[in-house]
């Protein structure tokens, strides 16, 4: 009646013995998935986030109204000029074209706004009245 279903050991934190407490069978445990172990921990450090100088920012800056996609030799060249990584300036490059992509959306919502809210404001006083669909004339339109 009862089956006995069978979990990878890497869905749960538990050791070899904590398994067979729970009833799995003992290669349940052993399955060589070494990440799950607690005892393993990965020493990675992290980057610390760059922090640009002014005079950093002004050279990446007229730079990238330049061109918005330099290529290797142009951001060797800006690297060796601000004294930053080539990776830096990369990364730079990627998250101010991001930035410039959202700025561009904004303001062209923001101009489809405005122009909703002038016509808005121009057409209340001239709008015709609402119109029904009038059950009785088989959907004509009527106006109240």
């Amino acid at each position: 009646m009862h089956e006995s279903l069978y979990y990878p050991p890497y869905c749960f934190n538990l050791n070899a013995t904590e398994f067979v407490k729970l009833g799995f069978p003992p290669e349940a445990s052993s399955s060589g998935c070494e990440a799950a172990q607690p005892d393993e921990k990965k020493s990675t450090a992290r980057r610390s986030r760059t922090a640009f100088s002014d005079k950093q920012l002004e050279e990446l800056e007229r730079c990238f109204n330049n061109c918005q996609y330099p290529d290797l030799a142009t951001r060797d060249r800006l690297a060796k000029m601000v004294d930053l990584p080539e990776s830096r300036i990369q990364v730079w490059f990627k998250n101010r074209r991001a930035k410039h992509r959202k700025r561009l959306n904004n303001m062209r919502r923001g101009e489809v706004d405005e122009e909703l809210d002038g016509a808005d404001e121009r057409d209340a006083d001239t709008q015709p009245p609402p119109t029904k669909m009038s059950p009785k004339n088989d959907g004509a339109m009527i106006s109240e």
